[in-house]
């Protein structure tokens, strides 16, 4: 059989309680493989907010907000993953996250996406950004399920 390399890991996460076991993974995978780990956070869009509609600004406000959160939970991580040697690269970015992370992922040209699934009753279901990753991505993709 042949031998599979693994340079660069995609890391999805909202750095919440779901995406910890995703993000064990992720870690424990890239550094592993000695591979580049790519984390990835997309902070949804609210639908039907345009440029210059009046309320813009306070949406502009909140995402902000989101992506200051979003660094400083990456941050609390960096300094473990830094001593663990590994290469990460972060990528905070406003956008569909199905979509910031297929895109990213060709971008940085990863070899495996690692996702979180958050736990169901049916084994068969996966969650919107999950589903639309899996038939998004030409590149494969683990989805591990939350921690229960």
């Amino acid at each position: 059989m042949n031998r599979i390399d693994i340079n660069a890991i995609l890391l999805a996460t909202d750095f919440s309680d779901r995406s910890e076991a995703a993000e064990k993974y992720a870690v424990t995978l890239a550094s592993q493989a000695n591979a580049a780990l790519h984390v990835v956070t997309a902070i949804e869009p609210i639908m039907g907010i345009e440029d210059g509609d009046e309320d813009a600004a306070e949406f502009e406000e909140f995402y902000a907000k989101l992506i200051r959160r979003a660094e400083r939970e990456l941050e609390k991580r960096l300094h473990l993953w830094t001593e663990m040697q590994m290469i990460v690269k972060h990528h905070i970015q406003l956008g569909h996250r199905w979509r910031v992370i297929v895109e990213t992922a060709e971008a940085e040209n990863v070899d495996l996406l690692v996702l979180g699934r958050r736990h169901t009753s049916s084994p068969t279901v996966l969650g919107t950004t999950s589903q639309k990753v899996f038939l998004g991505s030409q590149r494969p993709v683990l989805f591990v399920p939350e921690a229960t």
